[in-house]
């Protein structure tokens, strides 16, 4: 079971980060829309160079969850990327800074409670992933494809989920 659970979790999160992580940096567009987004959102570090630290670390975790011997800590490193994240969506949602997420790049919804709600989920993975990596030993080749299978359902579930949601919201934004 932990071994289900470790290949599942590691694929859902490595397909979050990596979706993330590329769709900010697939041309040149989709990343000065990224930078103007965390200029916008405010940084103490120069826009630039906050989201090059930013896409490095999206790719950090992927490389991390990756590999047997370093997923656990990516585990942990996915979970405190999160915990940043999520307390940045928190202070733009209080400091009415709002604005489009470009969590997954081409994605403009609007900063909310659902970007929060995921957010904390996907921490809660992170945290849950680290603690059954630590005692995964089981090799089961058929467990781990159905995890693998599963985990990128369901990261392909969030990200789809993100872009309908904008899609659902601007279709509202335009009917009379």
């Amino acid at each position: 079971m932990n071994l289900f659970l470790s290949w599942g979790l590691r694929t859902f999160l490595i397909v979050i980060f990596l979706t993330a992580a590329v769709s900010k940096v697939r041309n040149r567009r989709a990343f000065r829309e990224f930078v103007f987004t965390v200029r916008r959102l405010g940084s103490w570090f120069p826009a630039q160079q906050t989201a090059i630290m930013v896409v490095a670390s999206e790719f950090a975790v992927v490389v991390m969850l990756a590999y047997e011997i370093s997923a656990p800590w990516g585990m942990l490193f996915a979970s405190v990327l999160l915990t940043i994240f999520l307390v940045v969506i928190l202070t733009a949602l209080a400091t009415g800074k709002g604005g489009s997420c470009r969590c997954f790049g081409s994605s403009a919804g609007e900063l909310g409670w659902p970007q929060v709600v995921r957010n904390l989920l996907l921490i809660l993975a992170g945290i849950a992933g680290f603690f059954v990596q630590s005692n995964a030993t089981d090799t089961d080749p058929a467990a781990i494809a159905a995890s693998v299978l599963a985990g990128l359902g369901a990261g392909g579930l969030v990200v789809f989920q993100e872009n309908l949601r904008v899609f659902v919201n601007n279709n509202e934004k335009r009917s009379p």
